[in-house]
């Protein structure tokens, strides 16, 4: 079953979807959604949406919002996360990187053990279905310059700046 939600963020409305017990999406509405749609085509043709939600998805809703209101610096909400393992690894170590803090694209390659393959790591960051919560927006270019997101430059850099003022 997938259960959908929307919260309200400075940077504009949020969407969360869960499959049954996980979070599998969250997404900006500006510039997230065709990416959302297209994830749902490819995992999830002509399943509908239940109407209502479920205990996670209150979860993450919360969550989300504590982290916009500046007391919560992590995540603890179940997830899901469909892509290739490749992609798990890279979203297993965007995980590990401390709230406030940013890494390079080429830190975050050697640290998945593929010293050169940061263009491969930027893909994997732009194909990540949970931002915010495997914190992908963590990450930029190895002059310290920010360098895609999949929702545009200036929720990254919101993102960024919010983390710095709240550490």
């Amino acid at each position: 079953m997938l259960y959908k939600g929307t919260l309200e963020s400075p940077v504009g409305p949020i969407q969360l979807i869960a499959e049954d017990h996980y979070i599998i999406r969250l997404d900006f509405y500006q510039g997230g959604l065709q990416d959302c749609q297209d994830f749902l085509q490819k995992y999830f043709p002509g399943v509908p949406f239940t109407e209502g939600f479920n205990s996670e998805l209150i979860k993450a809703i919360v969550q989300v919002d504590e982290y916009f209101s500046g007391s919560r610096k992590s995540f603890d909400v179940a997830v899901k996360l469909y892509g290739t393992p490749f992609y798990g690894e890279v979203w297993s170590e965007l995980c590990k990187i401390p709230y406030g803090e940013l890494i390079s694209y080429k830190t975050l390659a050697e640290r998945c053990g593929r010293s050169k393959g940061f263009r491969a790591v930027g893909q994997a960051n732009h194909h990540n279905p949970v931002s915010i919560i495997v914190p992908c927006h963590r990450v930029v270019g190895a002059n310290g310059k920010l360098t895609g997101y999949g929702s545009g430059i200036e929720i990254k850099q919101f993102l960024i700046d919010w983390e710095q003022k709240n550490k």
